[in-house]
């Protein structure tokens, strides 16, 4: 499929990215756990990186939480869609019937793309380590 960046999605916008603990990593240099940058890759089926709209959530009175729901144990990682831009990514919106706020961050993500996205992101909801 060929997806299309949407540029609705303004630069400063927030996406929130699940991020399973396994992918949850000590960082000595900032001294702090933060998201590995396995968590920022594309889906095992191929499809695009999952992420959730913080403009829709907020129009819909909805709190970032509500998508860790049923995810036990998960943090929540924010990005805004200008980091992710500048890394070359491009973001689709994809609402499912069930969550209006689903989007799709797609474009290559070789390793040192991953790296940097994974730094430049902050905790939405912390893990509990």
């Amino acid at each position: 499929m060929i997806y299309e960046d949407d540029l609705s999605i303004r630069d400063h916008i927030r996406l929130f990215r699940r991020i399973h603990p396994d992918w949850i990593v000590w960082d000595e240099n900032l001294n702090c756990y933060r998201p590995s940058s396995q968590a920022f890759n594309d889906s095992k089926d191929g499809s695009p990186m999952s992420v959730h709209r913080e403009d829709i959530l907020e129009g819909e009175n909805r709190e970032p939480g509500i998508v860790l729901a049923g995810f036990n144990d998960w943090a929540l990682a924010a990005l805004s869609a200008g980091t992710l831009r500048q890394n070359k990514q491009g973001i689709a919106s994809d609402p499912l019937p069930d969550d209006r706020s689903h989007a799709l961050v797609f474009g290559p993500k070789p390793p040192k793309v991953r790296k940097r996205i994974a730094k430049a992101s902050e905790w939405a909801i912390r893990p509990d380590k």
